[in-house]
């Protein structure tokens, strides 16, 4: 597949927010690094959700974290975003650069874990909730 037609697949809503056209779904362009300058427990991303939510940010009510498998799916190795640490992330650039090359998903295990997914090298692990690791969004 061509890097044009790849690119082509997000689209810059211009109201911070990116639409995934062959998914269907709707993006937040800016995670909590590059809005609020810091990472995020899980439990802290889901109260900046909640955020979201209770703002109707860009008219919306449902934010959520990604699943598993929509995380995975906006890693593409074609394509290349410069993260918050300067590193190539492998998300498509029309998300915000100086993002953070990790998100939480809506996976969890148990009341203490979550997964967690990193656009740098396409992978899944499990971290504990608490932890401080991740930007989101």
């Amino acid at each position: 597949m061509s890097e044009t037609k790849i690119k082509s697949r997000f689209v810059d809503n211009g109201d911070s927010t990116v639409t995934d056209t062959r998914k269907k779904l709707m993006w937040a362009k800016d995670d909590t690094w590059v809005k609020l300058g810091k990472l995020v427990s899980w439990w802290q991303g889901q109260e900046y959700i909640q955020e979201l939510n209770d703002q109707k940010f860009a008219g919306y009510s449902d934010w959520r974290f990604p699943n598993r498998g929509e995380a995975h799916e906006l890693y593409n190795p074609e394509l290349s975003n410069t993260d918050m640490e300067g590193c190539e992330t492998h998300i498509d650039p029309v998300f915000t650069s100086g993002c953070g090359y990790t998100t939480w998903t809506t996976e969890t295990r148990g009341a203490k874990a979550a997964m967690g997914y990193d656009f740098r090298a396409d992978y899944e692990f499990w971290m504990a909730r608490e932890n401080i690791g991740f930007p989101s969004g």
